[in-house]
């Protein structure tokens, strides 16, 4: 075995040793390089930067989420390993992968368990619901809080879930905005909202409208204007990754995305971010666009909404 691959494996190793986890792959060319260490695709919270082409190898990695940081040198850059101490060397770092793979998962079950005892322990929704009625809208399969974590108190739940429909997460839905990191928000996530949805009403025949939108009082108002089958993708980002289940489920149905217009004010470079991300999903899940034809920001919530209180 090279001195490269025994440095390589070395990095590996220390990165293991700090982080938990390590990429499989190393770029050894001093490039950032960002990876998960969480065990979600998404993640990038993970990076390191490897120079193997030194006298001495080094390299640095760390973890944006947790703040660690750690610089690497190899002690004996051109040794190499015997047989023996480079198997007993592989062995510990696989079984490192394996124990960080395993705490990973269970950590996520623990997670996911204890989200099913907020839902299942959940009262029915309150239709007086602060949300629902500046919404307008109905509760349709939701439920609120009713645990003992004074934080989400009044929160309503909104379960989402797989596309075998096997619960994944939460969303909680206050009745007024919290300050939740630096940004007030009335809606929060907890477990996995990537390729997770919520739905109001039943698909009853494989070619009828199903109508996908991004968050709840917008799919509620969809619904109730149209009384078909909507899906609730929670955001702009996870339209295209709902919208390709819901193909993929039901080939020969119409799939129309709701999209936000989120319409920027003038002079602000910004892109309209639920119109493009409904127009993108819809090319690849061979979908349809709608979305209001409005000079402001607003969502089909907004302009239901307020036909309503006209009439």
């Amino acid at each position: 075995m090279t001195a490269h691959y025994q440095a390589i494996d070395s990095f590996r190793l220390a990165m293991i040793n700090a982080l938990g986890c390590a990429p499989d792959h190393i770029d050894t060319s001093g490039k950032i390089t960002r990876f998960s260490t969480n065990g979600k695709s998404g993640d990038k919270s993970g990076w390191y930067q490897c120079w193997l082409n030194q006298t001495v190898p080094f390299g640095k990695f760390g973890d944006h989420r947790t703040g660690v940081e750690q610089e690497w040198r190899s002690t004996a850059p051109r040794d190499y390993l015997s047989r023996e101490e480079y198997a007993i060397q592989q062995r510990k770092i696989e079984a490192a992968r394996a124990e960080n793979l395993r705490k990973a998962k269970a950590e996520r079950e623990a997670k996911r368990q204890a989200l099913i005892t907020d839902w299942k322990g959940g009262a029915p929704a309150n239709l007086d619901h602060a949300y629902l009625t500046k919404k307008r809208v109905g509760a349709y399969g939701l439920r609120q809080y009713a645990g003992a974590n004074s934080w989400y108190q009044g929160a309503l739940l909104m379960p989402l879930r797989d596309i075998a429909g096997v619960f994944q997460g939460l969303q909680y839905i206050f009745p007024e905005p919290h300050l939740i990191n630096g940004s007030m928000t009335d809606k929060i996530i907890r477990g996995t909202k990537s390729g997770c949805f919520h739905h109001i009403g039943k698909v009853t025949n494989q070619d009828e409208i199903i109508f996908i939108c991004e968050g709840y009082a917008t799919s509620a108002s969809i619904y109730e204007a149209s009384d078909c089958p909507v899906v609730v993708a929670v955001d702009a980002g996870n339209l295209e990754k709902v919208g390709q289940l819901i193909r993929h489920k039901y080939p020969l149905a119409r799939i129309i995305f709701c999209a936000d217009n989120d319409v920027r004010e003038e002079g602000r470079a910004l892109p309209n971010t639920g119109l493009e991300a409904a127009r993108h999903a819809a090319i690849h899940c061979r979908g349809e666009v709608l979305s209001p034809k409005t000079t402001y920001k607003a969502d089909y919530n907004d302009i239901l909404s307020a036909q309503s209180v006209e009439a």
